[in-house]
């Protein structure tokens, strides 16, 4: 079985720190920048941080993939501050799309149930057009259609309360 060889923009973050914890636990190579190590707003920083992440793989026989885990994550803060919230939403996912195509390397975006309308009466399918009701969902929407053109070799995974150790998240904060 190859080995995999991740790199995980957003790795400092909540979900990052468990997708790093959980990967390296299961035999993968990870390298998990936090934003101060990768900005996936920079064009320049994402496609060299993706090209040093297929040639180390490619170099030790692994199998190079991108998790991207990087997002602004302030639901309510994004109101007033769309503009910042796409540029890390949106672009980010186009900058890595893009680096990811070029390298041939897999791309999994995570993303949210924000970006649909959440009137739907059953679970949400890959194929459900997108109807965001927020700006964080509206930026988290337009970061998986410049993510997945075609879903060439790119996927999404869409997340709802993600929660754990260590960090402020919904059950911390409105639990008694």
């Amino acid at each position: 079985m190859t080995a995999l060889t991740l790199l995980i923009p957003g790795g400092t973050g909540q979900l990052g720190r468990e997708l790093n914890r959980q990967a390296q636990q299961a035999g993968a190579d990870v390298r998990a920048p936090g934003r101060a190590e990768l900005d996936v707003t920079s064009a320049g920083q994402v496609v060299s941080a993706v090209r040093e992440l297929a040639e180390h793989a490619r170099r030790r026989g692994g199998r190079p993939v991108v998790i991207n885990a990087a997002a602004y994550t302030a639901v309510d803060a994004a109101e007033s501050a769309e503009r910042k919230a796409f540029a890390v939403n949106a672009d980010g996912p186009r900058l890595l799309a893009a680096a990811c195509a070029s390298a041939q390397v897999p791309l999994i975006h995570v993303s949210t149930d924000y970006v649909f309308s959440g009137e739907s009466d059953r679970p949400y399918e890959p194929d459900d057009p997108l109807g965001p009701r927020s700006a964080y969902g509206r930026t988290k929407a337009a970061g998986e259609v410049a993510a997945l053109p075609g879903r060439g070799g790119a996927s999404a995974v869409p997340t709802a309360w993600v929660f754990g150790l260590g960090r402020s998240h919904f059950v911390h904060t409105n639990a008694p």
